[in-house]
């Protein structure tokens, strides 16, 4: 599935609205002066293209654009990988910061895919 650029707005809702549709989102929170994020962006992108999360919805969101997301779900910073599961039982996820980054993208490509596997809702 494509990856998308998420809108202010459209973070806010999926975090903090009830929203009754059953969807799970990945949100790559990023920043334009963050190297790691943009080295990420090849990992993100191939984990996105993976026929098993073929039913899950990609974003990236530029933290700059929201400074106050930090006040609406618990970022330590950038890179970030959000994890949300829509519906009745909506449940936020955050991918935990890695014991031993990787030196280049912060997050090792196998620890997304866990990642989502783990949290993601399945039907």
């Amino acid at each position: 599935m494509a990856i998308e650029r998420i809108s202010t707005e459209a973070i806010k809702r999926i975090i903090k609205e009830n929203i009754t549709t059953e969807y799970t989102c990945v949100i790559k929170a990023y920043s334009n002066s963050c190297p790691l994020c943009h080295e990420l962006k090849d990992d993100y992108e191939s984990i996105s293209s993976l026929p098993k999360f073929s039913d899950v919805h990609f974003f990236v969101f530029n933290i700059q654009d929201y400074p106050g997301l930090s006040e609406i779900v618990d970022l330590n910073g950038v890179p970030s990988i959000i994890l949300v599961n829509t519906g009745f039982e909506k449940s936020i996820h955050i991918l935990q910061d890695p014991k031993m980054p990787h030196p280049t993208t912060w997050y090792f490509k196998q620890d997304i895919v866990n990642f989502i596997d783990e949290n993601r809702r399945t039907v």
